[in-house]
Parts: structure tokens; C-alpha cells; sequence
């Protein structure tokens, strides 16, 4: 996570869960994170099941991928690009503790839905020559 993106999430921060201890987190964020008061948590290395919350966060978006590329009979090869699109869906959808969708808390602008497209569309390139 960016200094630039951890300053635009300290409104809605109380508290930070950071998996690996020293890799993310230098002088510069903790100072940030001292001055807006959140509270910063570590957990022990090589030890997944600290992270809980992390794993219910990320659960519903592989399970939502997965339905996609069942749903569109695609090849698990499209694995990452189910993801991407879980989390898109995921970050444009409502969120009722906010009142707003999550890309709309970060950016300030209601997201665009007009372009989303059913997963799996086939679609066609076309080349000029």
C-alpha cells in the first residue's frame, strides 16, 4: 500500500492489521498513523491464521470469481481476470454502513456503471490494416 493511498483511507481507519511486520510499514506511516490515531497491530510471521480478517475479505471475492467462470464455462486459466472483476463488482456495489460504494469513498465520484459487460462476453479484436 502507497503513503499516498494509506493518507486517503485514514478517515475511515481505526485500526491497521499488517500481516508482514516491517515490509510495508516505515517511519513515514506510523508517524501518520500516531498523528490520526490509528491503532497499528503486527502479527507473528509464518502465521496465517492471524490474518481473519483479511481471509473473510478475501473469501467472498474468490468465491464470487469462481461462480463467474463457472457460470461463463470459462478455463480456470482465466482465474486472476474472475478476481479482477469480482473486485470491481465488489468496489461498485453499495455499501450501507458508509452510504456510499467504496470506489465512491475513495474517489469522490459514483462510479460509472454503464460500461460493465456480462463476464465472459465473447468479444472481437479488430485490426486495421
Amino acid at each position: 500500500m502507497s503513503l499516498k493511498t494509506l493518507v486517503r483511507f485514514m478517515q475511515y481507519l481505526s485500526l491497521l492489521l499488517v500481516l508482514r511486520p516491517d515490509d510495508y510499514i516505515n517511519e513515514e506511516p506510523r508517524s501518520l498513523m500516531l498523528k490520526n490515531q490509528i491503532k497499528h497491530e503486527q502479527s507473528a510471521p509464518y502465521s496465517p491464521h492471524q490474518g481473519g480478517t483479511a481471509e473473510r475479505t478475501w473469501r467472498p471475492l474468490f468465491d464470487m470469481a469462481g461462480c463467474l467462470l463457472i457460470g461463463a464455462e470459462l478455463p480456470k486459466q482465466l482465474w486472476t481476470y474472475a478476481v479482477l472483476t469480482s473486485a470491481h463488482i465488489r468496489n461498485s456495489c453499495y455499501n450501507h454502513r458508509t452510504g456510499k460504494t467504496p470506489y465512491e469513498c475513495l474517489t469522490g465520484i459514483k462510479p460509472n456503471l454503464s460500461n460493465m459487460h456480462v463476464f465472459g462476453t465473447e468479444c472481437y479484436t479488430h485490426v486495421q490494416s
